[in-house]
């Protein structure tokens, strides 16, 4: 079975292997590296290994200095790491890379093709003399036959040889920014279409959730064999947030199945917390403003479809804002910011404010407080028009 990938010590470096579960995994001299090796030479944050569509990368800091190594070979820039790799982060701190999977079996060695004797040509007889006649011989269609397969075969083995899984290229770096970009874009309409779908819009929430997937659909690389998964993912996504809120899915998502309870987060690079520390920090936050004003800052939302596909599980959560004071609303975002933690206000949204005001005219007070909210996850380096800056 595949298990998490993980650094091994290559000796003389001793030490238990390291599992890498969350990215960015930093390797420096500080007690909060995910791997501290204090060395001289070795800065605090010296080495990280972050995650892709295409697997994990190992990325040397801004000003790390020469020692890193991988393979032997100076590491100047990011590059994906093999199982096998040797990381050498100083003198005397080398690791070696597993990735988990199960090591590919050898193929058997096809036996050697020893052909029959040929077989004795019978002894000669006089046969009476034949006309002659001017007529193509059957061996020849027999031959160009034999010919038509060998070209279908061999066009066979190249197609299957330029689409295996394996020789598939990954993303150049301006097409992984690119592809960043994008999956962004998508989640920002994911996330707005479910809080539409909150306030019982259902034709607002479904323009959202189409632009989602459009965003891929009509990208340059929507054709590549990385991205197109994530299309599939996205319509998968978007089934779960109306099953979740127990709205008949629309036809376009009908026939998606059903993604896991506890699907990841897709994780894309850049500054983030694991949820561990995500909810370390937002409960010192929470006793901060306990302190401060007596009460307890209400938790409307967490684990939900769209957080569990955005975030992973525990990577996110819903604030009640609308029996905070601003002052108490500041005071939590500040906090909130200050602990590395992303807060978005769709307080700001003006058609969210409409649909509030018109909801709460008609009296449905519970539908309008789920509108107006402050939403916080771990991913601090994320950014739309309704991050707080």
């Amino acid at each position: 079975m595949p298990t998490s990938p993980r650094l091994i010590p290559v000796a003389p470096t001793r030490g238990p292997e390291v599992p890498i579960h969350d990215t960015p995994f930093w390797i420096g001299a500080s007690q909060d590296a995910a791997l501290p090796v204090f060395l001289p030479g070795v800065a605090p944050r010296h080495v990280a290994i972050v995650e892709r569509e295409d697997g994990l990368w190992a990325s040397p800091a801004r000003g790390a200095g020469t020692s890193i190594e991988l393979n032997g070979v100076r590491l100047m820039d990011p590059v994906r790491l093999r199982s096998g790799d040797v990381l050498r982060v100083a003198p005397g701190a080398a690791y070696r890379y597993d990735s988990g999977e199960p090591a590919a079996r050898p193929r058997p060695a096809a036996e050697a093709f020893v052909p029959p004797p040929p077989p004795v040509p019978p002894p000669p007889r006089a046969r009476p003399k034949r006309r002659i006649t001017v007529r193509r011989p059957r061996w020849t269609h027999v031959a160009v036959a034999l010919s038509l397969l060998l070209l279908l075969g061999a066009a066979g083995v190249l197609v299957y040889a330029l689409t295996r899984p394996d020789t598939v290229q990954p993303l150049s770096e301006a097409d992984a920014r690119e592809y960043d970009r994008l999956i962004a874009t998508s989640y920002e309409h994911v996330e707005r279409g479910a809080t539409l779908l909150d306030l019982g819009i259902p034709q607002e929430a479904l323009r959202e959730f189409a632009r989602a997937t459009r965003v891929l659909e009509t990208s340059r690389l929507r054709d590549n064999a990385w991205v197109r998964p994530q299309i599939a993912t996205l319509e998968r996504t978007i089934a779960a947030v109306y099953r979740e809120k127990r709205v008949a899915v629309p036809a376009g998502y009908r026939d998606a199945p059903k993604a896991p309870s506890a699907a990841p987060a897709p994780v894309r690079p850049g500054s983030q917390l694991s949820s561990a520390e995500f909810t370390r920090r937002f409960d010192e936050v929470q006793q901060r403003f306990e302190e401060r004003f007596g009460r307890r800052i209400v938790v409307t939302g967490r684990d939900h479809a769209e957080h569990l596909s955005l975030y992973g599980q525990g990577g996110a959560m819903d604030l009640r804002v609308r029996d905070l004071s601003r002052e108490q609303i500041e005071f939590a975002v500040q906090a909130l910011r200050a602990q590395g933690i992303r807060v978005k206000d769709f307080s700001t949204d003006q058609v969210l404010r409409a649909q509030v005001a018109s909801a709460r005219a008609a009296g449905l007070n519970d539908r309008a407080s789920t509108g107006l909210h402050l939403h916080i996850d771990r991913f601090v380096s994320r950014r739309d028009r309704w991050t707080v800056q």
